[in-house]
């Protein structure tokens, strides 16, 4: 048996990590991995491996296939493709764990409440420009950085990321699952700060990502719930933008005919990538190497003045794939998604209705709606902050039954 201590400790770990340090997020788990093979190396319990995850295997296989023919070698460094995977662990081996409805809760109340924590903060240094003493203690030493809200991370595209998948998961706790009023209200409150991050991100993908998870979660909800919360959350949007220029600008500028020069930059860039999926289709121009070949076609439009940020992806996942692992890659990375949004779709079928199971796997439809929607922007499948907030929270909801008493 898995030690109840040892579970609640790694619980805790991930909650308290998973807004603030990447390293130690990494650290839980490999503890969710260790408690998750005790009970099978004991001959307790069974892994089931999700077919989802064979697919995800297949295509790093594959993207592996790509590098090994496009550099014409293979060399060790090669099957640093596979580190994604483990981004995905935590669906592998956190059901294995016995974990009762009441951990559970303790552990999103930590996650949320640190999280709006920073998204307070975040917003008092936002507008009043007021640092803490702790900033130093992180990776990039501020929560803010040139009007975007970081909150610790890298990057405020992978903030607005994890923020999206906790808005998702605050908002579907409020929405489907507390006998309790005070309860309630905490979730609710925990989802307005997850949105208020996101927005002072600037990340306009994330934006419509986080229009399309409250349209999935509203869907199954009644029709005067969804106008009205709809309503609202618009409502608060407009108002934040009001307020805040720079949000307002990045609102505006979604719009084709009012985009700016990044916008610009992506349809180039889209452009490119399907010349080179076109011109490879079937391996690509090599896993990892979209930057590498980006030079060859520049000469095709000699006026375009390449911005950094372009070398890294093609700012949208699909074309950023096929254009690096070609139409093969781009089938098994749509078979991956096709299937893990089945598999949940059949959890929430099967769980009853304001129920925590129920409410998690919602939260996991959502919040795959928003990373969708997202993607057709920027490249962020494989982006670790957003995996292992997406996949923990699909973990907590394929639980098995029996243990949420």
């Amino acid at each position: 048996m898995n030690s109840s201590l040892g579970v609640s400790f790694t619980l805790a770990l991930y909650a308290l990590a998973l807004p603030l340090s990447l390293s130690i997020t990494n650290a839980a788990v490999g503890c969710i991995v260790i408690l998750g093979l005790t009970p099978i190396l004991l001959k307790e319990k069974k892994i089931n491996i999700p077919l989802s995850f064979v697919f995800l295997f297949l295509f790093f296989s594959w993207a592996l296939c790509t590098a090994i023919v496009t550099t014409g070698y293979f060399k060790i460094s090669h099957l640093e493709i596979y580190r994604k995977t483990w981004n995905f662990l935590p669906l592998i081996f956190l059901p294995l764990l016995d974990i009762s409805e009441k951990k559970i809760k303790h552990c999103l109340k930590i996650l949320l409440g640190l999280a709006s924590l920073l998204a307070l903060l975040g917003a008092l240094q936002y507008w009043k420009e007021i640092h803490f003493f702790f900033e130093g203690w992180f990776q990039k030493g501020l929560l803010v950085i040139d009007r975007r809200f970081y909150g610790f991370q890298s990057y405020p595209l992978h903030t607005a990321g994890l923020y999206t998948v906790l808005f998702c998961l605050a908002s579907n706790l409020f929405l489907n699952y507390g006998s309790r009023s005070w309860e309630r209200c905490l979730w609710g409150m925990a989802a307005l700060w997850m949105a208020l991050a996101v927005l002072l991100t600037g990340s306009r993908s994330y934006y419509l990502g986080l229009i399309a998870a409250l349209l999935c979660s509203l869907s199954f909800q009644g029709w005067k719930i969804f106008g009205f919360i709809l309503l609202m959350v618009l409502l608060g949007i407009g108002f934040v933008a009001k307020r805040e220029p720079y949000i307002q600008n990045r609102i505006l500028s979604i719009n084709p005919y009012h985009t700016d020069e990044s916008g610009r930059q992506r349809v180039r860039a889209w452009k490119t990538a399907w010349k080179m999926a076109t011109d490879h289709p079937f391996v690509g121009v090599g896993y990892k190497k979209w930057g590498e070949n980006l030079p060859r076609y520049l000469p095709e439009d000699p006026t375009w003045e390449l911005d950094p940020a372009i070398k890294g992806h093609a700012h949208n996942s699909a074309l950023n794939i096929a254009a690096e692992t070609g139409f093969v890659g781009l089938f098994l990375m749509g078979c991956f998604w096709v299937l893990f949004i089945q598999e949940e779709a059949r959890l929430l079928k099967k769980y009853r209705s304001k129920s925590l199971p129920y409410a998690l796997a919602l939260a996991t439809l959502s919040a795959t709606a928003a990373i969708l929607v997202a993607s057709l922007f920027e490249h962020n499948f494989f982006t670790a902050t957003v995996s292992l907030s997406l996949f923990f929270v699909a973990a907590l909801s394929r639980l098995s039954p029996s243990t949420l008493p």
